[in-house]
């Protein structure tokens, strides 16, 4: 039998299964290589995003090791401060009483009977002068002069002085006192009262001569 033209022309068309399958060959290549392409675009973007993440991370660590070391470098200055701080309060110096030490050692007892010692000692050989206490035997001024006198001597005319002349006395005691930096913590009117001074203030003022003069 002989073919027609449309057998013919039919015959050299080709299968649409072949047709079909050479279009999903085609397409099948250009899905897996846009698939391909993606996938290795995202593999490149979650590379860079990880590595900005450790670059972040790192400097976010970095950061706080620095700020722990800055905190641990000033924990470390202000250590010898606080210890000192707590040194002193654990050991206060009590000056008050170990400026005493040589006085106290020296004379023994307490430090009312240490200066009144003192007094004694600084005074011996003035005329008219019997330091036993400090209230009365203060009250007409020598013994203020004849302390002041053995320190300053160009301040006090000792030998002209009389226990009449208490007020005179004391003034020029307190004045002298006052010259060198001894505040006058008493007056000329509490030392020549009925019954006489004080003597815990008159002591006091003793002990301020003594502190500056001795210490």
């Amino acid at each position: 039998m002989v073919p027609t033209e449309r057998s013919r022309s039919l015959s050299r068309l080709p299968a649409y299964s072949d047709s079909l399958t050479m279009q999903n060959g085609n397409s099948q290549s250009n899905t897996a290589s846009s698939i391909g392409s993606t996938n290795k675009n995202l593999g490149q973007l979650r590379g860079r995003r990880s590595l900005e993440c450790q670059d972040s991370r790192s400097s976010t660590d970095t950061g706080k090791c620095e700020e722990s070391l800055n905190k641990y470098n000033s924990s470390l200055t202000e250590l010898p401060a606080t210890n000192e701080k707590m040194h002193q309060q654990l050991y206060p110096v009590v000056r008050s009483q170990d400026s005493f030490n040589p006085l106290l050692r020296r004379h023994g007892g307490s430090k009312r009977n240490s200066l009144l010692r003192w007094c004694q000692i600084r005074t011996q050989g003035y005329k008219n002068i019997d330091i036993t206490n400090f209230s009365s035997s203060w009250a007409d001024g020598l013994a203020f002069c004849a302390v002041y006198h053995t320190y300053l001597p160009s301040h006090i005319p000792y030998s002209t002085l009389t226990p009449e002349n208490k007020k005179e006395n004391l003034s020029l005691a307190f004045k002298t006192g006052e010259t060198v930096g001894i505040a006058q913590t008493l007056t000329v009117e509490e030392m020549l009262r009925a019954g006489g001074p004080d003597w815990q203030r008159v002591l006091s003022y003793v002990e301020s001569m003594y502190r500056h003069f001795e210490m």
